[in-house]
């Protein structure tokens, strides 16, 4: 095992990286040493930037004038202090209720609520089936039909809202409302696409 001594390799390299520190002169002296250097760097290494014309306020003379550039196709002008980049979309158009969409809603509410004892999840689906859509389907497979609670439907379904091609219809059940969302597919006409208790 190598004894450390003042001498050697480590010694120098101890008085070299420790002079800046001996005293608030030599931190001085070393931090303008570090500038110099620096500075001179800056000023021996290329410029990378290319010539882009004309230098503001520093040249005696110019030459090349930038002809006149058509800022509208790059820059969208400014109505407001807001810029958007996305298209106005028009609100859905309210429409009048359809009954065949309220009725679809309400059968599937009856089926949503109908889980006798042992029931098995395939088999509830299978009820909710014919009233929902292909893409909402799959979520509802995440359901345990013992979770539901409301075991019966209590009165007629209500459109809470109504659009062209889509409703939001109130069903009462015997655990409180739902209101669940039926569409209009062009396939299939009117399908349940979500729901919510209420």
């Amino acid at each position: 095992m190598p004894i450390r001594t003042h001498r050697g390799r480590s010694a120098v390299y101890r008085r070299f990286w420790g002079w800046p520190l001996r005293s608030p002169r030599h931190l001085g002296m070393a931090i303008i040493g570090l500038l110099v250097v620096a500075t001179a760097v800056s000023y021996a290494l290329p410029d990378k930037k290319p010539d882009s014309g004309p230098v503001i306020g520093g040249g005696s003379s110019i030459t090349s004038v930038p002809t006149a550039v058509d800022t509208s196709a790059t820059i969208p002008p400014r109505v407001s202090g807001l810029r958007t980049n996305t298209p106005s979309i028009a609100p859905p158009k309210t429409a009048a209720p359809d009954p065949a969409g309220v009725a679809v809603a309400v059968n599937w509410a009856k089926a949503w609520v109908n889980h006798p004892e042992g029931v098995t999840g395939e088999a509830w689906l299978e009820g909710l089936k014919p009233y929902t859509t292909d893409e909402f389907l799959p979520q509802m497979k995440s359901v345990d039909p013992k979770n539901v609670p409301a075991s019966k439907v209590t009165g007629e379904g209500t459109a809470a809202e109504s659009f062209v091609g889509s409703m939001k219809v109130r069903v009462p059940t015997d655990a409180g409302n739902i209101e669940i969302e039926v569409v209009k597919t062009p396939q299939q006409g009117w399908r349940v696409d979500n729901y919510q208790k209420v």
